[in-house]
């Protein structure tokens, strides 16, 4: 609505329940005039409206009001703009659309900016501040051109811009390591009258992709590559962008937690190991260590992707603590592998509670590798854990150079004794009898899966000088039993199993017994012979 006369353009007189809405007014008047005037309304809506007064006129107001019952009335999301006055609002005039908003509370989300009407008979707008500064109105969905009003955030006035256009997003990690994949997440967005109706991806490596969504890409060489996408929408108008991402040949990741005694403290300035393991050759080998801080907190920078964790607890401070792998595990095949990806990856575990309550007792003996391993070498600094017969962990030590361990002030008689090492099977450990072994002095072989039992050295005169023999070793059905015709003809001998226990016993009158094994399960069997001066003690297989 426009006009030249020296009028209002609009005029609204003691009216009520009125919406006035997504109108384009312009007063060219250059007398004293308003393009929108009201007297005496009350219970009105104005809104959406473009409210705009040309003329150079000293009084000349976008908008003129009187005599209003103002707690009824309504002004917001309109614009208001002139060259000369502002607003004559119940006889006071305000020359700024900020004062005016501060002082009557109306038209908190109105706006001031010349709409760039086409021409003074062409009301439609030019100026894209007025897009998305309107108010929905349910009723009221298309301008005057019949374009579609935006359901969100329409256009302020009778002329909807029509809307159209794109903007290109995407997500996707700056730094991969080169063997990874990329992944790639589309959040390209449009305007809500046009939509996207094509996608153009060049990665950067000579690939490239024509669609939406959320995909993956593997990049075959290392190096610094940028990835584009460029969408299109149905009216023709396109957006790109890019991400610069840099493929690593070597990448160095990030292992950090918090380890905790058993009792949920904080271990405290304790080590922390990180170690890979070699499944060829079965080797553990440290890669570095740390020391936890007054939190039990730890952190690693690697480049090996499956590692593990160690945490060894200070002596002098934490006596009660066993050392324990990630996850918790007594020993290495308990322990869990962790698979690194490029950022940080978070592991948090225990140590394990050393139950001994201390004794008298004591067991002590060697470790030597299988004759056919190294040639019954010394086992050296091999973590050695003693356990009650329930597997419960009590203290924990290290083999010496001759591959010789010791645990004192125990107090039970039977105890597990397991080994730290990879492939071992601890379920088989040996059971010791220390009831049996006054000395404690016992020599033990470790097998590439298990650790075995030997003989007992120091209980009574012990004979391994071949005067005592058995054969054939391994055994199928019988086992012969010979020694020397100076010894007892009487005397006992026992069958037992890997922890001690007796299997069946039987009594020697001869110098070569034949003894029956056939009812055994194939395994290792030990076999003890002893009268009233001596004790020898051997080991056969069942086949």
């Amino acid at each position: 609505i426009n006009g030249t006369n020296s009028s209002d353009i609009v005029e609204g007189y003691t009216c009520s329940y009125q919406k006035w809405e997504f109108n384009n007014l312009l007063n060219l008047s250059n007398s004293y005039s308003a393009a929108l005037f009201f007297y005496g309304i009350h219970n009105c809506y104005i809104q959406n409206n473009n409210i705009i007064n040309s003329s150079s006129t000293y009084n000349a107001y976008a908008m003129d009001v009187d005599s209003l019952d103002l707690k009824t009335m309504k002004f917001d999301y309109n614009n208001y703009y002139s060259k000369s006055k502002f607003v004559n609002y119940t006889g006071t005039y305000y020359d700024s659309l900020s004062i005016y908003q501060s002082s009557t509370a109306q038209d908190k989300h109105s706006i001031s900016v010349d709409p760039k009407y086409v021409s003074s008979t062409d009301l439609h707008i030019r100026d894209s501040s007025l897009i998305y500064a309107g108010t929905p109105v349910s009723a009221i969905t298309t301008d005057i051109d019949g374009d579609l009003r935006n359901p969100k955030a329409p256009t302020i006035g009778a002329d909807e811009i029509p809307s159209s256009g794109c903007t290109s997003v995407f997500n996707t990690a700056s730094a991969v390591c080169l063997g990874d994949t990329s992944y790639f997440t589309d959040l390209s967005s449009f305007v809500y009258q046009d939509s996207i109706s094509s996608w153009a991806w060049d990665f950067g490596d000579a690939s490239t992709a024509a669609y939406s969504g959320n995909f993956k890409h593997f990049y075959a060489k290392a190096g610094t590559y940028t990835a584009t996408l460029t969408v299109m929408t149905k009216s023709g108008l396109s957006s790109q962008s890019s991400h610069v991402i840099t493929v690593s040949s070597v990448c160095y990741m990030t292992l950090a937690g918090t380890v905790k005694t058993s009792l949920d403290s904080a271990l405290r300035q304790s080590k922390i190991y990180l170690c890979t393991f070699n499944s060829t050759d079965t080797t553990v080998t440290v890669l570095d260590s740390v020391l936890t801080d007054s939190f039990g907190a730890y952190s690693f920078s690697t480049a090996k992707d499956s590692v593990y964790l160690l945490a060894m607890p200070a002596l002098a401070t934490y006596p009660h603590e066993m050392p324990a792998w990630s996850d918790s595990g007594l020993v290495f095949p308990d322990a869990n592998a962790m698979v690194l990806h490029h950022g940080t990856t978070v592991k948090n575990f225990k140590t394990i509670y050393g139950s001994n309550p201390g004794g008298s007792g004591f067991i002590g003996g060697k470790i030597l590798s299988c004759p056919l391993c190294k040639a019954n070498a010394p086992v050296v600094h091999l973590r050695v854990i003693l356990a009650d017969s329930n597997g419960k962990a009590q203290e924990y030590t290290y083999t010496d150079a001759n591959g010789a361990f010791e645990f004192k002030n125990i107090t039970a008689t039977k105890y597990k004794i397991l080994v730290d090492r990879p492939h071992i099977d601890n379920g088989k450990a040996p059971v010791v009898d220390i009831s049996n072994y006054s000395s404690g002095k016992l020599a033990f072989t470790l097998y590439p899966t298990y650790l075995d039992l030997d003989i007992a050295t120091g209980v009574e005169k012990q004979l391994n000088d071949g005067t005592i023999s058995i054969y054939p070793n391994p055994a199928n059905s019988i086992l012969y039993l010979k020694h020397s015709s100076s010894l007892a003809q009487a005397s006992a001998c026992a069958i037992t199993d890997l922890s001690g226990k007796i299997l069946f016993t039987l009594t020697i009158n001869s110098p070569e017994t034949a003894i029956d094994i056939a009812t055994l399960p194939a395994g290792i069997y030990l076999i003890r012979y002893q009268d009233s001066n001596t004790v020898w003690n051997g080991k056969f297989v069942k086949e």
